[in-house]
């Protein structure tokens, strides 16, 4: 279904005259600009053009001085500093920065990321241990640390000096280390108060340049403070725009090769890079590797410019993605189950589910997922006995504060307003739900009202033009505290849409108004939402975009809401199947064959050569039909969503056939025969849709597999777009190490065969959910 939101209309906030003529823009815009604190002539100059704004001096972070001048005569000394950051795009971007920097004034140093499996975040004291152990004198902490008063303590008493930068909410008390360099400590509003864990890196590096004559060698950094920033969701007001500002312009000026190898395998013309590119491409890619491995090897990554190691690490960070968005499948529909079972749980002003089972790594990204489908706080836990949770908040609703309430029943606890994480023992769960639950009816009013959607101005498709969008974004970049201002149409109707991306997540729709004026809308994440139909209003962003060369004017769907006194119609996007079970039949072959008698206008979808059917058609010959046969497992839950949505079925019989080898070994056999008849018979060009379809597997295996490949020297990747391949098996010998990716191709086989073994035994509701 939709989700509610409640439209706010168009504030009428008065514009001062001399800032509407300043800048020569729509009045909407100047609005907009205005409730932003953008009142003057001067302060629209210095939020248009980063190179007029005067950056703060970073000796006004409290500690900083005194970290920097610590810092720099341990280096000046050949002391041995050891930078302790964490595995988030944050934490990933500060610990390079500081590293670099260290290096750069020639410095010796050494670095930890945590491993999210088994340590989690924070400073871990047998770990720390072990990492003083390797020799290092000065420890300097980067977007963590600050309640880490136990370590603290331990590594001081055993002669090393420790050094915080961190931004996470202050405790009660500061660890007693030789600085702690912090925003939260400064006033809500000086404008290095939002700084995330990079930016307050960067400061620190500014301050170390400065004190070494070379004030001008920290631009060299700022495309690093300005993607953890991004993925760090900090506001973008006082510094923190200046640093996305220049950090982008570095970007697509001079990007470092590893961010240009990364924009290259996502198809991202670097010159025009985006906050957008960031929030939505790269930083995934990054976080996933801290979510679900080990981030260590991304601070060597971030500064090489080893152009092969570049590409095996990229492919490294595509493949724990596609597995990342799995297990994200996974949770997601299993967290759906548990409430399906039990409604109960939606009882509670907060959903609070647990499974030993479920990868740390997504819950906190299932539980946004869960946040805007229910519109309340979502906390997940996984493991035994010891439960470590991740959860994600609302507006209104301070998470950090309400768990700090529980704080008598919790083993660890941290984070933000609006994402937290934290432990207890499995035995404290129901009291803790049960504490935090009356918590949150202290403080709020319920039930809680559905979240607003600020409307910036109404307006018409004639309006809409390429002029428009870039005024528009002048803007940019986007992001918390500088939100992407939302447009709307009055009564328009749905005319067409169709899926878009790889997995048809995606969906682009062209509305109409009532003088057939149309217009096209990207619907990110829309491919499996219900669409209205009859007549709505429609909420969206505009901005310019540059789409395969081409400088066109992009709309997004935001949100669709009924016109005045008319409900607004719910059209399923898919319509109601009777399916018919026959994964546990004995007979499957002549139920097959009797079905291709009685109606040989029936669909037989073959997915794989493991198994095939004695007829069949691979997923991209599927065509509309009213009866369709799923012969083989799916290869992914997306490939039985793309199937349903060709085919549109009114029946569907379920088999369950395997679709691909048991063993890895045997998988790649498959994989080389068929690359072999392409190279032989249609010289070497093939879509990565036809070797899923006859390999079985989803096309982040078979790239993952292509790749490796690739790098062992067995083939060649003659050229690569999205979705086609032209290859060649005459090929050098392998030149790098293959162990890492090796190690990826095999945990991703096993991930996908797991699904697809269980799938025979999952309750066929769940995965009529799954369509």
């Amino acid at each position: 279904m939709l989700p509610e939101r409640t439209w706010q209309l168009p504030l009428d906030t008065p514009i001062p005259p001399d800032l509407l003529a300043a800048f020569a823009g729509p009045e909407f815009l100047v609005r907009a600009l205005v409730q932003r604190g953008i009142t003057t002539p001067r302060q629209l100059q210095e939020f248009l053009n980063p190179n007029l704004y005067q950056p703060a001096s970073p000796d006004q972070l409290p500690d900083l001085e005194k970290a920097a001048d610590a810092l720099y005569k341990a280096i000046r000394s050949g002391k041995t500093i050891g930078v302790w950051g964490d595995f988030d795009v944050d934490g990933q971007s500060s610990t390079t920065l500081l590293v670099s920097a260290i290096r750069q004034l020639g410095g010796k140093v050494r670095f930890y990321i945590p491993v999210r499996e088994r340590e989690s975040h924070g400073i871990q004291l047998e770990a720390l241990e072990r990492f003083l152990l390797t020799g290092v004198d000065l420890l300097l902490t980067c977007d963590t640390g600050v309640s880490a008063h136990e370590s603290v303590a331990f590594a001081q008493q055993n002669g090393v000096p420790v050094i915080i930068t961190d931004h996470h909410a202050l405790p009660e008390t500061l660890p007693s280390a030789l600085a702690v360099v912090n925003p939260q400590r400064l006033p809500s509003n000086h404008p290095l108060q939002p700084l995330c864990g990079v930016g307050t890196a960067f400061k620190l590096a500014e301050a170390l340049y400065d004190l070494a004559n070379q004030k001008q060698a920290s631009e060299a950094l700022i495309d690093l403070a300005a993607l953890g920033t991004i993925a760090d969701v900090a506001s973008l007001r006082g510094d923190n725009r200046w640093i996305v500002q220049m950090g982008l312009q570095r970007i697509r000026q001079s990007p470092r090769p590893a961010i240009q190898q990364l924009c290259a395998d996502m198809n991202i013309n670097y010159k025009n890079f985006t906050e957008e590119h960031v929030g939505f491409f790269v930083a995934p890619l990054l976080n996933a590797i801290g979510r679900l491995g080990d981030a260590n090897p991304i601070v060597d990554f971030l500064q090489s410019d080893d152009r092969q190691l570049i590409s095996v690490r990229s492919a490294e960070l595509r493949g724990l993605n596609e597995k990342r968005k799995l297990q994200c499948d996974q949770v997601f529909a299993a967290a759906m189950d548990q409430i399906q079972r039990d409604p109960s749980l939606l009882d509670l002003p907060i959903l609070i589910l647990h499974h030993p089972s479920w990868p740390g790594g997504v819950v906190g990204i299932v539980a946004s997922r869960l946040v805007e489908r229910f519109n309340r706080p979502v906390i997940l836990f996984t493991g035994d006995q010891l439960l470590r949770g991740s959860g994600r908040s609302i507006e209104g609703i301070n998470l950090i504060q309400i768990i700090t309430t529980q704080a008598s029943l919790l083993k660890t606890f941290g984070g933000h307003p609006m994402a937290a994480g934290l432990s207890l023992i499995k035995d404290y769960l129901n009291a803790f739900r049960i504490g935090i639950a009356a918590q949150i009816r202290e403080m709020v009013s319920l039930p809680l009202p559905p979240p607003s959607l600020q409307i910036d101005s109404f307006l018409s498709i004639p309006d809409i033009n390429l002029d428009l969008a870039e005024q528009i974004d002048r803007l940019a970049p986007f992001g918390a505290g500088n939100p992407a201002l939302q447009f709307a149409l009055s009564n328009v109707k749905l005319i067409s849409h169709r899926r878009l991306g790889n997995n048809r997540d995606h969906l682009e729709a062209l509305v109409e108004d009532d003088q057939q004026n149309t217009l096209r809308l990207l619907w990110w994440q829309g491919g499996n939402q219900a669409l209205p139909t009859g007549r709505f209003d429609l909420a969206f962003t505009l901005h310019a975009s540059d789409y395969r060369g081409v400088r066109e004017v992009q709309a997004e769907w935001t949100h669709a809401r009924p016109i005045e006194d008319q409900a607004i119609e719910i059209q399923p996007s898919e319509s109601r199947i009777i399916w018919h079970d026959h994964r546990s039949a004995s007979d499957a072959l002549e139920i097959l064959e009797q079905l291709i008698m009685t109606d040989p206008q029936i669909q037989v979808w073959k997915d794989g050569l493991f198994v095939p059917p004695p007829q069949g058609v691979f997923l991209h010959q599927l065509q509309p039909g009213n009866k369709l046969v799923i012969w083989n497992i799916p290869s992914s839950w997306q490939a039985l969503s793309q199937a349903l949505q060709r085919v549109t079925p009114s029946q569907v019989y379920l088999f369950g056939n395997p679709s691909a080898p048991d063993t890895l070994d045997e998988y790649m056999k498959l994989l080389l025969r068929l690359i072999r008849y392409r190279v032989n018979h249609q010289n070497g060009q093939v879509t990565l849709e036809e070797l899923s379809s006859a390999s079985g597997m989803p096309g982040n295996m078979v790239s993952l597999a292509l790749d490796y490949l690739s790098a062992r020297g067995i083939l060649t990747i003659i050229s690569k777009t999205q979705e086609n391949y032209i290859l060649s098996l005459e090929a050098d010998f392998a030149r790098i190490e293959l162990y890492e990716l090796q190690q990826r191709l095999h945990e991703l086989y096993n991930e996908i065969k797991a699904y697809q073994t269980s799938f025979t035994h999952l309750p066929l509701e769940l995965i009529q959910t799954m369509q």
